[in-house]
């Protein structure tokens, strides 16, 4: 659908790799003169200076989402004809974290998707720190202030690592929206966090370090989720309550928090409304059936009365077989035991 009969072979298949895009440098060591230059572009649709998307005469067509990413490439080499340095330019930030399914885009996301959708224009493209690009409406050029990790081989779309777009994403934001990241990369089992914790470790400048190095470390642990840490921090450490193992495997799924005797699940949001309710109700029923009972936490109960659910997870585990027993925190009240 790109192709015109007036580029040649090697062209055509540049230019349909690409997308539609490309780039006036690349028809010129393509081997097409400038007057042949010049009569295509003008009847090709700009992106910006000396970037092109490729139609046919007569043909309405409209870049695609992946025409854009090639084309913020094209603008990044800012017409130099030197070869990409240390990986770049390359497309980084939400556009890179769209490439990489941490987020969706707007209008893409599934019926049971909770994700914060993206729907910005802006698509971030980092560029070595001396390179000077125009300004080009809807990319963001940003000079990259570590050397690039891109993902990808030589003429294929490079876009960040998913480990570097995860961090870079964290440092734009503020604790709580770095941690979010985090999180939504782990339980989506992208990096692994000893990965992340390697590539933290490796960058000379990063946002929320002190931060992002207890919750890897959490992470490595088998917490994968802000609920879980409260659970850990509100309900079990406090109530001596024994050390329940996370995310552990039971045939196809992973719980929360697997006591032997007991299994109990954290409900965050995601993952727990409308059809995952179903779910979630086979996976208790299953539970039960094979002789192992389950009890169900979410955000209110664990952050409002964090107590009351260590007393009942402990009479129950108690109940079951567990010889210890659960001991007042300083915020219980004082019939908590009899209770």
């Amino acid at each position: 659908m790109y192709l015109t009969r007036d580029l040649t072979p090697a062209l055509r298949a540049l230019v349909a790799r690409q997308a539609g895009a490309v780039s006036r440098r690349q028809l010129v060591v393509g081997g097409l003169g400038r007057h042949t230059v010049e009569r295509l572009t003008s009847r090709w649709r700009p992106f910006g200076p000396g970037v092109y998307f490729v139609t046919q005469a007569h043909v309405a067509l409209e870049p695609t989402w992946e025409s854009r990413l090639w084309a913020g490439l094209l603008l990044g080499e800012g017409g130099s004809a030197l070869p990409p340095e240390a990986g770049l330019p390359c497309v980084g930030g939400l556009a890179a974290a769209v490439q990489h399914r941490l987020v969706a885009r707007a209008g893409e996301g599934g019926p049971d998707d909770r994700r914060a959708f993206w729907d910005s224009d802006d698509i971030d493209v980092y560029v070595p720190p001396g390179r000077r690009v125009s300004p080009v409406a809807g990319y963001r050029f940003v000079r990259s202030v570590e050397p690039s990790r891109a993902a990808g081989a030589q003429g294929e779309l490079t876009i960040t690592g998913v480990d570097d777009t995860v961090l870079d994403l964290a440092d734009l934001g503020g604790p709580a929206d770095a941690v979010d990241w985090v999180d939504r990369a782990c339980q989506r089992r992208l990096p692994t966090p000893q990965r992340l914790m390697e590539a933290l470790e490796a960058r000379s400048r990063a946002r929320h370090r002190a931060r992002l190095r207890a919750l890897l470390r959490d992470q490595v642990e088998g917490l994968t989720s802000q609920l879980e840490r409260i659970y850990r921090d509100q309900v079990e450490r406090p109530h001596a309550l024994p050390r329940a193992r996370r995310q552990a495997r039971d045939g196809q799924q992973l719980l929360d928090c697997d006591y032997d005797w007991l299994v109990v699940e954290l409900d965050g949001r995601l993952g727990h409304v409308e059809a995952g309710r179903w779910r979630d109700r086979r996976r208790d029923n299953r539970h039960t059936v094979r002789g192992r009972p389950s009890l169900r936490y979410g955000w209110q109960e664990c952050t409002l009365t964090p107590c009351e659910v260590a007393w009942e997870v402990g009479g129950m585990l108690r109940a079951l077989g567990w010889p210890g027993h659960p001991t007042p925190c300083a915020d219980c009240p004082p019939d908590a035991a009899a209770a």
